[in-house]
């Protein structure tokens, strides 16, 4: 045997020494399509000119999340179509918004990040759900703080958030905070807004500390499969039988062994329970979780790429802070069904078995990453356009929108005291 194989192995080697070029370009190819269409996508995104707007509310907002749901509804509208060669060639790729909350120094603003050839579409889808809002263009306020974080003056934290199941399950949305009132049933419940929570830890910043939060969304068109993912796992839970697959010898085998025991076909047992259709059969829990999968793939969706940043000055930095964006999150996670949580391959940490293999260089490349991505609004599969999950508009207006005094009274968001409006027509002129 060592006989025929040492010739066979003696030759194996020889050829891979002399031909070993041959395979080179097919180990190469993978390595060579990321890097050409990371170098396209860059130079087109170079051309861009990106539009920062901050959009500050009245002391009452009505409906805040209904409204905000129909303002993201107009978002999806800046989704282009684009073709192979606009792709490979041209770079292109889909754009979003980036929608981002940010407290500066205790202060909190809302921000609305996007390409300038969009800025009509997103003030008129503002402006028409909240005529009083006040919107103004500003500069980036990640040039704030130095562009070399972290350095021997400034420290961060960062984090991009995942769904710990798949994405077709939804994350707890804004009609499932409410509580009901105590003095009749005919008044409207009490709407409890998440968003104060966060706005009140963010107000705890002081000098020198900064703390945001970025929504990456660009819009899915339909057609991705995603709709067959989710109703394929509805059909898995309501145990609805697959349609025109091919029955198993397994399965047959059992079938002739059910006879022979019991003088009955497994489908002549089931009968009776087969005369319910399968939707009537599940669980409350399960019918709970096909009607939010069910209602969530009927609506528009965005391929999302969401994290936080907390930057401060070193003599003032806390990493106990990074605990206000985590909680905030944590309030739209529910067992049955989805939420958010830190995705641990993200975060500024790094977890070795030794501690001197490179912990401190792996640790500050990281961190550079986090803050260079930020800054770009870049998600961590750049240069592909898609982001971590998709959420729909409902979980979008949730997770982002512009809460009323009564909800939210924190004072480090300034609102509008007043509305501005136009002179009447019947002023005198002299």
């Amino acid at each position: 045997m060592i006989e025929i194989l040492l010739p066979i192995g003696r030759f194996a080697w020889e050829f891979a020494l002399t031909w070993w070029w041959l395979f080179l370009p097919f180990l190469l190819f993978g390595l060579f399509v990321f890097t050409w269409l990371w170098w396209r996508t860059d130079r087109w995104l170079t051309d861009r000119r990106w539009i920062v707007l901050e959009i500050r509310m009245p002391q009452e907002v009505d409906n805040p999340f209904r409204r905000m749901e129909a303002v993201i509804a107009g978002f999806w509208q800046v989704k282009i179509g684009k073709n192979k060669r606009e792709k490979w060639i041209e770079g292109k790729i889909q754009l979003g918004v980036a929608l981002e909350i940010a407290s500066i120094e205790g202060k909190v603003h809302f921000f609305v990040r996007f390409e300038q050839d969009e800025r009509k579409l997103i003030e008129s889808s503002i402006y028409a759900q909240f005529p009083e809002a006040e919107i103004t263009e500003v500069d980036d306020y990640t040039k704030l703080v130095p562009a070399d974080i972290p350095n021997k003056d400034w420290e961060m934290w960062a984090s991009s958030y995942e769904m710990p199941r798949e994405d077709v399950y939804p994350i707890k949305t804004y009609r499932s905070f409410f509580e009901e009132q105590a003095t009749t049933r005919e008044e409207e419940p009490i709407r409890v807004d998440p968003l104060g929570q966060l706005l009140e830890g963010m107000a705890k910043l002081g000098p020198g500390e900064h703390m945001w939060i970025q929504i990456l969304a660009s819009p899915v068109d339909r057609g991705t499969g995603y709709e067959e993912r989710g109703k394929a796992i509805v059909d898995k839970i309501v145990h609805r039988p697959e349609r025109g697959k091919p029955t198993s010898t397994v399965k047959d085998v059992e079938t002739v062994f059910s006879v022979l025991a019991t003088g009955k076909t497994a489908e002549q047992k089931t009968e009776q329970e087969s005369f319910l259709p399968p939707e009537m059969r599940i669980t409350p829990g399960e019918r709970v979780i096909v009607m939010g999968i069910e209602e969530k793939i009927a609506k528009l969706m965005f391929s999302c790429h969401i994290r936080s940043v907390y930057v401060a000055k070193r003599d003032v930095y806390w990493g106990g802070m990074k605990a206000i964006p985590m909680s905030y999150f944590t309030q739209f996670t529910t067992e049955n069904m989805n939420g958010l949580k830190v995705d641990g391959d993200t975060w500024t940490k790094v977890h070795t078995i030794s501690t001197w293999f490179l912990d401190k260089r792996r640790l500050y490349l990281r961190k550079r990453r986090h803050f260079r991505y930020y800054k770009g609004r870049f998600n961590i599969h750049f240069p592909r356009s898609k982001g971590s999950h998709i959420l729909n508009i409902e979980e979008l207006a949730s997770l982002f929108h512009f809460p009323g005094k009564l909800t939210a009274p924190s004072a480090a968001l300034e609102r509008v005291e007043a509305k501005k409006g136009e002179a009447p027509p019947v002023l005198p002129t002299e």
